[in-house]
C-alpha cells in the first residue's frame, strides 16, 4: 500500500512539472493584476461572476485586458508601420528566433531500442483496447511482464493542471487523436536518440520538414504543407504529455521484502517551434511555415539505455534494428500491415536466441496488433473474418515488396490460405471456420537484409568476458589509442561511450593513468562497437 502511494504522488508530481515546464507568463503582466485587483477590491468593485470563480480566472481577465490596453497605448504613442524592425525588436526585448542544428537524415537502417519502456509506449498508441481505468480512476496502458508479472510498464497521460493525470475517456480522446501516426513519431526519436554518443544524456532537434518525408506523409496529398506541419506539432506536444511508470523486481525475496525499483519520467520530454504568422486573435501560429521539436528522453533511459550499466549488469538494455521503410506505411490504407512491422520490429531482439527466432502463428500476431473487439467480430461474423483475412494478405504482401521475407509451413498454411494464390480448396475444408484455420497456421517473416545477420552477432547487449589466461597480452594505453585511431573512432565518441572524461581517456592512452585489464578490455570492445556503427550505411 505504501508503494502503491509512493507511486500515486510520483505520477501527479511528474504531471505538474510537465505542466509548469509547458506554462509561460509575463510577470510585469501578473504583477500589475494583482496591484489593479486589490486596489478596485478596496473599493468595493465587483467583477463579473463567471471570472471570479477561480483565481486563475481572474488573473487571465485582467492579464488580458491590461494587454490591450498596453497596445492601445503603444499605437496611439508609435508609428509601428514605418519604425525599422531594429528599433521595434529592441523595444520589446525580442530578437530572432535561431534555428536549431537538426538532425540528418535517418539511414534505410537504423539501431533502436527494443526494451520494455519504448515497447509499451509505442504500443499504447495504437492499441486503445488495452486502455484501462487505474484505483485512482486515471486512465492507464499497463502492461505486465508475460515471464514476471510482478514487473510492469504503465502509461498515462499528464492533464492541463497542476499534478492532474487524465481519466479514461480523456486519455483516449487523445489516443484517439494521435493514433498510430505517433507510434511512427516515436520510431524516429528513438532512432535519432541511437545516433547520439550517450544516449542517457541526448537532446536533439528535427526539422518538421524532413520528418514529414520520414513518416511518408510527403505523399498525403489531401494535406497542405502548414497542416501536416500543424498536425506533427500536435502529435509531438501530445507525446511530451505521456507519462511512463516502470515498476521492476530485481532479485530473489528476503523474508518479507523484495528490492523494487519503481521509476515514473515522462516518456518523452519535447519542445516544439513553430515558426509563422501568429493569428492576433487565438494568439496561435495556425498555418506555420516550418516547425523543430527538440527531444532529449525522458529520465528512464538511464537504466534501460545505458550500455556501461549494460556491462556492469544493472541495466535492461535491449537493441534491435529499424528498417526505416515501414515508416512509410501508410496507416490509412494499410494499418494492419504498419503495426505487424512495428510489432515484428520490437519483438525481433527479444526473438534473436530462440531456436527459431521468426517462426510465428498467425493467431499470435493477430492478437499481438489486433484490436480485440475486432478479433471477437472475425470469429462471429463470417463477413468480418474474410475482412480481417484478406487485410491479414494485404500485410504480408507489402512487407514483401519492402524486402522482408515470408515463407508458409506446409504442414499448417495450406497453399489455398495464402495470399495471391489460386490453388482449389480440399473437400471438407468447410469442416472449420475460415478463421480457425488461419488462426493455427504457421509462417515464417524475416526482416530485410542484413538485419538478420546483424541480430545473430548480438543476441543480448555486450557483456564482455572476464581474462582467463595470465599469458593473454596486457593492453596498454598506447595500444588502445592505436587501435581506436585505426578504426577512425574519436576519443570524446569512446569516452562518452565509456561513462568518462575525454581528459580521463587522454590521460589513459598517454600512460599517465593507469587502468586494470577489465577496464582496458571494454575500451577495446567499445572501439569495436563505435567502429561497427560508423561503417553501416
Amino acid at each position: 500500500m505504501k508503494m502503491l502511494r509512493s507511486r500515486r504522488t510520483q505520477i501527479k508530481n511528474s504531471a505538474k512539472q510537465l505542466q509548469q515546464e509547458s506554462e509561460l507568463q509575463s510577470p510585469a503582466l501578473l504583477e500589475l493584476a494583482r496591484i489593479l485587483y486589490a486596489r478596485l477590491n478596496e473599493q468595493g468593485f465587483e467583477f463579473p461572476n463567471e471570472i471570479k470563480k477561480s483565481y486563475p480566472e481572474l488573473e487571465k481577465f485582467l492579464t488580458t485586458k491590461l494587454a490591450t490596453f498596453a497596445a492601445e497605448a503603444l499605437l496611439e504613442q508609435i508609428n509601428f508601420k514605418d519604425l525599422p524592425v531594429e528599433d521595434i525588436t529592441a523595444l520589446l526585448g525580442i530578437q530572432k528566433q535561431p534555428i536549431p542544428v537538426t538532425e540528418p537524415k535517418l539511414s534505410t537502417l537504423e539501431e533502436i531500442p527494443s526494451s520494455s519502456p519504448f515497447r509499451v509506449g509505442v504500443e499504447s498508441c495504437y492499441r486503445t483496447d488495452k486502455w484501462k481505468n487505474s484505483p485512482d480512476n486515471w486512465g492507464v496502458f499497463e502492461s505486465p511482464c508475460k515471464n514476471k508479472p510482478s514487473n510492469s510498464v504503465e502509461v498515462y497521460i499528464s492533464g492541463g493542471n497542476d499534478g492532474e493525470i487524465l481519466a479514461l475517456e480523456a486519455a483516449l480522446q487523445i489516443i484517439d487523436l494521435i493514433g498510430i501516426d505517433a507510434a511512427k513519431l516515436q520510431l524516429v526519436f528513438a532512432s535519432h536518440l541511437l545516433n547520439q554518443p550517450n544516449p542517457c544524456l541526448a537532446k536533439f532537434s528535427l526539422k518538421g520538414s524532413e520528418v514529414i518525408k520520414q513518416i511518408g506523409w510527403d505523399k498525403k496529398h489531401r494535406l497542405t504543407v502548414s497542416e501536416k506541419l500543424a498536425q506533427l506539432a500536435s502529435i509531438s506536444f501530445h507525446l511530451g504529455r505521456m507519462l511512463m511508470s516502470c515498476t521492476w523486481v530485481e532479485g530473489k525475496p528476503k523474508g518479507n521484502k523484495v528490492n523494487a525499483s519503481v521509476s515514473v519520467s515522462p516518456l518523452w520530454v519535447v519542445k516544439t517551434d513553430v515558426i509563422g504568422q501568429k493569428n492576433l486573435l487565438t494568439g496561435k501560429v495556425e498555418q506555420p511555415d516550418e516547425i523543430y521539436i527538440t527531444v532529449s528522453p525522458g529520465p528512464w533511459v538511464d537504466s534501460w539505455l545505458n550500455r556501461v550499466g549494460a556491462r556492469a549488469g544493472t541495466a535492461l538494455c535491449q537493441f534491435g534494428w529499424l528498417a526505416t521503410n515501414i515508416l512509410k506505411i501508410d496507416p490509412y490504407h494499410d494499418e494492419l500491415a504498419l503495426k505487424l512491422a512495428i510489432h515484428l520490429t520490437m519483438l525481433s531482439r527479444i526473438k534473436a536466441r530462440d531456436i527459431k527466432p521468426y517462426e510465428h502463428k498467425v493467431g499470435e500476431l493477430l492478437e499481438a496488433v489486433e484490436l480485440e473487439s475486432r478479433i471477437n467480430a472475425a470469429r462471429l461474423d463470417k463477413y468480418k473474418a474474410r475482412d480481417l483475412k484478406n487485410d491479414w494478405n494485404n500485410a504480408l504482401s507489402l512487407l514483401k515488396s519492402l524486402g522482408w521475407r515470408v515463407m508458409f509451413d506446409d504442414a499448417t498454411y495450406p497453399e489455398w490460405l495464402r495470399p495471391n494464390r489460386e490453388a482449389e480448396k480440399p473437400s471438407g475444408w468447410k469442416e472449420k471456420k475460415i478463421i480457425d484455420w488461419l488462426w493455427k497456421a504457421k509462417l515464417t517473416i524475416k526482416p530485410p537484409e542484413p538485419i538478420p545477420a546483424l541480430l545473430a552477432t548480438k543476441s543480448e547487449p555486450l557483456q564482455l568476458k572476464p581474462v582467463t589466461s595470465k599469458s593473454e597480452p596486457i593492453l596498454t594505453g598506447a595500444d588502445i589509442r592505436k587501435q581506436r585511431e585505426a578504426k577512425g573512432v574519436s576519443q570524446t565518441a569512446l569516452a562518452e561511450w565509456a561513462g568518462k572524461t575525454k581528459a580521463w581517456l587522454c590521460m589513459v592512452e598517454k600512460g599517465k593513468r593507469k587502468i586494470g585489464p577489465k577496464e582496458a578490455k571494454e575500451l577495446w570492445a567499445g572501439i569495436d562497437f563505435l567502429a561497427n556503427k560508423l561503417a553501416q550505411p
